[in-house]
């Protein structure tokens, strides 16, 4: 048989059985439809994340399952097994009448717009990534797509693309056009609107008679809330501390207030006399800070007390949270200890707090003052501003109020904080940069400027800053302009010691011990004016306040200390008060003499515990907040309390200042700086060693102490003494830091200075 009859019965072989040399029918059907398996594991997957979402038998695949799909899709995440579920039935349903695929891709757009959509709403940048709020909305990727959309197109322009998102999928499900959506809504909607708008016409009568009252309460009137019946899930909490919060006011009362300020200005004001004709500014310059959402406030304190009793309950620490106070910047929640439980325990959990809470500025009070409790303080996530507005609700309150009585802040309780300046009598205030000491002290001194006239109080501001006291240059009370050159503070302050010593040797020869008793005697009369030379005057208060002391001691740190000294031990009396700030709270600033005369000082947010314990003696600046968050000890007490710091506008400060400064000129007192002045006049033979002194920094080139104590073993204070004898005759140049100073002249010079010194 030939090789080509072989080929062909093979073929009529294979054409016949086309069968053979093929798998059979059961494993191809296997291979056509692999999707089954997909459909049954999703359908598995759908199932797990059901049960994990909605049970807590699903073990630690299970809680890890429901985790992650709460912090990734926040409250989409219960949406996720719904899609997974039309997924599997994908695989299972065989139909030319519609196509899953659509289906699938429609609701998946659908379902990454309604995330998006929920994290925009409402959102802000700085707050958009907090966990309570993804959780509360659509997770990590809502917040990021949202944040994404803010960025770009800002937030409306957002919404309203993730709108039109929402309007492609749904015609991606239907597989429908907008024309076939839009003729099939007509044909159904028309008649029934017809219906409703004749229903609505007939039954207007009666919805005009219907009573309005109880609506109108309910929706304008304050909103009361109590966090006891926000957190019902918390059994231990027995009660909490009501807060009034009240609706925050319509940008048209805004208007309308600022309006009243102008007027008030330009109208004739309530005269408060202390001087002929000088009026004292209106207390409505200062404007009241915006109220806070109650929503937002509620749900902060309702997620740390949460937080808190989750952690006592994992370490198996037997407290319970009795009472919360919600303050402007943190909110004290007051906790109940079981019989037999340290205290330390809670303050060994002091790490696990701060990064269960995310704040490493929780403080723990052991215990509250005044109280049989632990505190623990929790930063606040929204922080509230306090005002002088807000503190100066009533001005028959406050002009009633002493001279010297100036409005701190605002505690926890939102109750206002005054300082008695004439009773503490000294202030120290330390903090780092940007903490609020600058802004401190201008609320200080413009809630002064509300309350006394310039014949009431006196200030010498020392500002080496330069730009922090200058706004208010040119007011009446000002004894002398605003010093900004450490030599000139220097001698400000012994001119205050001048006055203090003159002061007490007036109230001595008078028979008085304080200046409040003989400033009234000479308003009524009491005192025998014959028996003086000059008529006598009531006094006036001298506020002594410097904003940067740590300048002035690295100039001048000896004199500046020995006038501090004088006048924080001796000037109470006599009137005089210091108000002294400083950044850098170190032990060479804040040396121990100026510590033990000023006993009231206010820390604000310091870098570390070593700065916290020179200002207060004791921990806890370090874990301040800063804008304006302090810490308070008054005279005579052993536990600091926590305020918010008063905060006073640029554009206040000016309206103050501008209003004082067209009533009354300044008339500064040329004779603080006489001190200077009466020290260059010295006659160079006045110091036995001045001669030999010039002599000698001739011939060395340069002039330093440490030069002239070698040469002649004399002290320091001696030998800065003749440097600076030698400056003011123009013999050695000034003060430049650490370097020497250079000799001006030569020695010719010098003997021609001597012979015609000797001739006149």
């Amino acid at each position: 048989m030939s090789r080509t009859t072989k080929y062909r019965k093979t073929a009529r072989r294979t054409k016949a059985n086309p069968s053979r040399g093929r798998p059979p029918a059961k494993s191809r059907s296997f291979l056509k439809e692999p999707g089954e398996f997909y459909g049954i594991f999703l359908f598995f997957l759908a199932l797990l994340a059901t049960v994990s979402l909605f049970s807590e038998r699903a073990g630690v695949l299970g809680k890890w399952i429901d985790e992650g799909l709460t912090i990734s899709f926040g409250r989409g995440a219960y949406f996720v097994p719904v899609l997974l579920l039309v997924w599997a039935l994908s695989f299972f349903a065989h139909t030319r009448r519609y196509n899953f695929n659509s289906l699938i891709s429609g609701l998946a757009l659908a379902f990454i717009s309604l995330l998006a959509l929920a994290g925009i709403i409402g959102a802000e940048p700085g707050t958009i990534f907090e966990q309570s709020q993804m959780v509360a909305r659509g997770g990590y990727v809502g917040a990021a797509l949202a944040y994404l959309l803010i960025k770009t197109v800002g937030e409306i322009g957002g919404s309203l693309f993730l709108v039109v998102l929402l309007l492609i999928a749904f015609l991606i499900c239907t597989r429908m056009s907008l024309k076939e959506v839009g003729q099939k809504v007509t044909q159904k909607s028309v008649p029934r609107i017809k219906e409703t708008l004749k229903a609505g016409i007939k039954g207007l009568k009666k919805e005009e008679t219907r009573e309005l009252g109880p609506l109108i309460k309910e929706t304008y009137s304050g909103i009361g809330l109590t966090v006891t019946d926000a957190v019902p899930k918390l059994p231990a909490v027995e009660r909490v501390t009501e807060q009034r919060i009240t609706i925050r006011k319509p940008r048209e009362e805004e208007t309308r207030e600022e309006q009243k300020i102008e007027e008030q200005l330009e109208m004739p004001l309530p005269r408060y006399l202390d001087d002929e004709g000088y009026i004292l500014p209106p207390l409505s310059i200062v404007k009241r800070s915006k109220t806070i959402s109650p929503q937002l406030s509620v749900q902060n304190v309702q997620e740390s007390m949460a937080i808190l009793q989750t952690v006592f309950q994992d370490f198996r620490v037997e407290a319970r949270v009795t009472e919360v106070t919600r303050g402007p910047t943190v909110t004290l929640f007051e906790l109940q200890l079981a019989p037999g439980v340290k205290v330390q325990r809670i303050l060994n959990l002091m790490d696990d707090l701060c990064v269960a809470l995310a704040s490493p500025d929780i403080r723990i009070l052991t215990p509250i003052p005044g109280r049989s409790a632990v505190g623990i303080e929790v930063p606040n996530k929204i922080r509230g501003i306090v005002t002088l507005g807000d503190i100066f609700n009533s001005p028959d309150d406050q002009r009633n109020r002493p001279l010297l009585e100036l409005p701190l802040g605002k505690h926890l309780s939102g109750q206002a904080v005054y300082i008695n300046v004439a009773e503490m009598p000294h202030v120290l205030i330390a903090g780092a940069t940007g903490s609020g000491k600058s802004s401190c002290l201008n609320s200080l001194i413009t809630s002064l400027l509300f309350k006394a006239g310039p014949s009431q109080v006196k200030l010498i501001l020392i500002d080496p800053k330069m730009v922090e006291l200058s706004v208010f240059k040119g007011i009446p009370h000002l004894l002398t302009e605003v010093i900004v050159d450490p030599k000139k503070a220097s001698a400000a302050l012994k001119w205050a010691v001048r006055e203090m010593e003159e002061r007490f040797k007036l109230l001595a020869k008078t028979g008085f011990k304080s200046l409040d008793p003989f400033n009234q005697a000479i308003v009524e009369g009491i005192i025998d004016q014959e028996s003086f030379e000059e008529p006598l005057e009531p006094l006036p208060y001298i506020l002594v306040i410097i904003d940067e002391l740590s300048d002035l001691m690295m100039i001048s740190s000896a004199e500046v200390e020995d006038s501090i000294c004088r006048l924080s031990q001796m000037a109470r009396a006599v009137g005089l008060h210091l108000i002294i700030a400083t950044q850098r709270p170190s032990v060479n600033v804040i040396t121990g003499l100026i510590k033990a005369n000023i006993p009231s000082r206010i820390a604000f947010e310091v870098t570390s515990i070593t700065d916290s314990r020179v200002i207060l003696d004791m921990a806890g600046a370090e874990k301040l907040v800063g804008r304006g968050d302090m810490l308070f000890l008054a005279t005579g007490s052993s536990k600091p309390i926590r305020v918010q710091g008063a905060f006073v506008t640029q554009n206040e400060i000016e309206m103050v200042v501008n209003y004082i400064k067209k009533q009354v000129e300044p008339r500064y007192r040329q004779e603080i700086y006489a001190e200077n002045s009466d020290d260059s006049g010295k006659s160079p033979f006045e110091d036995e060693l001045l001669d030999r002194a010039i002599e000698t920094v001739i011939m060395a080139g340069h002039a330093s102490a440490s030069l002239l104590q070698r040469r002649f073993r004399i002290g320091y204070a001696r030998a800065g003494r003749l440097i600076d004898m030698m400056e003011d005759r123009g013999i050695v140049s000034a003060y430049e830091g650490s370097k020497p100073r250079t000799v001006l002249i030569t020695m010719e010079e010098w003997k021609r200075m001597q012979e015609r010194s000797r001739e006149g």
